[in-house]
């Protein structure tokens, strides 16, 4: 493939989907004020949608104790396009994944493997179909046992500082962020746990390194894998961390443990800032009575948001490259660190190259990322910086390893803290590994003072609103203005609780079947030791009750569970969510469910 000069201006104006979108006539946004969740007795969390039309967009929300509000929160910019791609297939190793709280609970396996008759003979890296399997018994998580309650850890990753493959320059966005993978059970028995993704985000980036560091756990409540473990088979999972906080669960801390590490921090701080480590984990876990079987992983892929100042949507532009490339340069900036279609090659080397962007504000470069090329690796560059395009400056210079033995996701060079003022920026590609190519699979830039493309699809934004007073009703709205012009959402109200009895609401059955369902509710401690039950029978009086379960002692939201077994096949039944603490018992509101009739 040729460098197409049309096609690279054309990227800049493309929106999600691949369409072009109207730069003449652009559109105001659309905004949706959400619902609130409390957050103890002084905070609520506002949510809300907006849909920016692909345009840059900022936004806020206005709230106060009447309905002319009177006080809003610091406006953001809404974050760039889910347009950088992560993928493990784990045909040839683990890939830096762990598991376990030994970090070994994770083994490598493949599906000849799964067929031989030696089954505890190790794969042979040449063979294909990988895949990852955590199998029970695993130890138990205790640091979240005043939240969320016991874990265990299936499979976790330091896309972050903590870690090597730094995604995002070590502070990725994963608001919104796409999720697809493979997973299947094996003589799955969950026994009332839940897989579910978890993000672990420290707020004291500085103190990460320290004893001193915070850090925040949050578990995606709102999209369970577990009914897919039932079949046996490989179910294909697709599903979106939505950026609402009634999709997620706070998971609090261990009060035993005395320690203050395990500390709040908002749900939009936490995803927009991932930079620890993220799992898919067992939550739920009863220790006495824990989940049997194994779990199998495969072809994983996240899509996050894209901070790099050489998109074309962040204002980067590419304006030269080195003449007949085998394939085009606009590839290192699509978002993919490597693979097929999705790196830059050049022609027959005959001396250095060099590849040059233009960027649309001046800007700041903190960070470069430049990835290897999986079959023509490159090995010394530079990166040079210029204020006209004509007089450059050296910024940076490196070497970059052919390989990384923890695979390509890791055969990256990066370096941090350049601040490096640009108006252009270059690449030199001085020297290569081979003869006949040299190539590069992305080359990502951050910093600052780029103005950021949105997608052409809804955002989910959320903030905490502070210093309340406990009791007093609030009213608040969303809005966000975009170049076409500045819209208001609805106004709404919420109102703070005026004292610390728990919060239960009831929310609607789930995998009802002839003889069992699963129930649903949210709860809120409201910072004192909770106890949670779930009450259902065949009339609106109930009659039943599930056992007892701690609901933790968070000042925030949490999902709460119950399967229930053993019901009459096309029965109508009703039930609730109840929550007790030392305040008092709340009886969240009854609903029903219709379990089916057996053929």
């Amino acid at each position: 493939m040729r460098w197409n000069p049309l096609a690279v201006a054309a990227a800049v104006l493309l929106g999600a989907g691949g369409m072009l979108a109207d730069a003449a006539d652009p559109l105001p946004p659309e905004v949706e004020t959400g619902e609130a969740e409390a957050l103890g007795l002084e905070a609520f969390t506002a949510n809300g949608r907006i849909q920016p039309r692909g345009l840059p967009t900022r936004y806020h929300f206005e709230y106060g104790t009447t309905a002319e509000l009177g006080s809003k929160t610091e406006e953001r910019p809404l974050a760039a396009r889910l347009a950088a791609h992560y993928r493990e297939t784990w045909d040839a190793n683990l890939g830096g994944w762990h598991g376990g709280m030994s970090g070994t609970d994770l083994t490598l396996r493949n599906e000849a493997q799964e067929k031989s008759t030696d089954a505890a003979k190790p794969p042979k890296e040449s063979l294909n179909n990988g895949f990852a399997r955590f199998a029970e018994p695993s130890g138990n998580d205790p640091n979240h046992i005043d939240g969320i309650g016991t874990l265990h850890l299936c499979k976790y990753y330091y896309p972050g500082l903590l870690g090597r493959s730094l995604w995002g320059g070590g502070d990725p966005d994963l608001r919104d962020a796409r999720v697809q993978l493979k997973v299947r059970g094996n003589a799955w028995v969950a026994n009332g746990s839940e897989l579910v993704w978890w993000t672990q985000s420290d707020s004291l980036i500085a103190e990460q390194m320290t004893a001193n560091w915070r850090r925040a756990n949050w578990a995606y409540t709102g999209k369970s894998l577990t009914p897919l473990l039932a079949t046996g088979r490989w179910e294909t999972v697709d599903y979106r961390l939505k950026n609402d906080s009634h999709d997620w669960t706070y998971a609090g801390n261990n009060l035993a443990q005395k320690r203050p590490n395990y500390a709040y921090w908002s749900i939009d701080d936490a995803q927009a800032h991932l930079n620890a480590d993220f799992f898919h984990l067992l939550t739920y876990i009863d220790p006495a009575n824990p989940p049997r079987g194994s779990i199998d992983f495969d072809d994983f892929e996240v899509t996050y948001r894209n901070h790099s100042l050489l998109l074309p949507s962040n204002g980067g532009e590419l304006v030269s490259q080195p003449e007949a490339s085998v394939h085009d340069a606009a590839l290192l900036t699509d978002g993919w660190r490597n693979g097929t279609g999705k790196q830059w090659t050049s022609a027959k080397p005959a001396g250095p190259m060099e590849i040059t962007w233009k960027f649309a504000n001046p800007v700041v470069i903190n960070t470069i990322q430049i990835h290897q090329h999986t079959e023509w690796p490159s090995r010394d560059l530079e990166l040079q910086v210029s204020d006209d395009g004509k007089t450059w400056v050296s910024a940076w210079t490196a070497p970059l390893a052919a390989t990384s033995p923890e695979g390509p996701n890791y055969a990256f060079v990066v370096k941090r803290d350049l601040a490096a003022a640009a108006r252009w920026a270059r690449l030199r590609v001085l020297s290569g590994y081979k003869p006949d190519h040299w190539g590069l699979g992305e080359v990502e830039l951050f910093g600052t003072g780029a103005q950021e493309g949105t997608d052409d699809d809804h955002y989910s934004v959320n903030r905490d609103l502070l210093t309340l007073k406990a009791g007093q009703t609030y009213h608040y709205r969303l809005v966000a203005t975009n170049s076409a012009g500045t819209v208001k959402g609805a106004l709404k109200s919420f109102t703070i609780p005026a004292n610390a009895k728990p919060l239960a609401i009831t929310l609607p059955a789930s995998r009802v079947q002839a003889t069992s369902a699963q129930l649903a509710g949210r709860i809120n401690a409201l910072g004192l030791r909770t106890d949670l039950t779930f009450e259902y029978g065949l009339t609106p009086e109930l009659g039943t009750s599930t056992k007892k379960e701690y609901g933790g002692l968070q000042i925030s939201p949490r999902a709460a569970f119950a399967a229930l077994s053993n019901l009459e096949p096309g029965k109508t039944y009703y039930y609730r969510l109840t929550a007790e603490n030392s305040e008092g018992k709340v009886l969240g509101e009854v609903r029903e469910f219709k379990t089916a009739v057996k053929p």
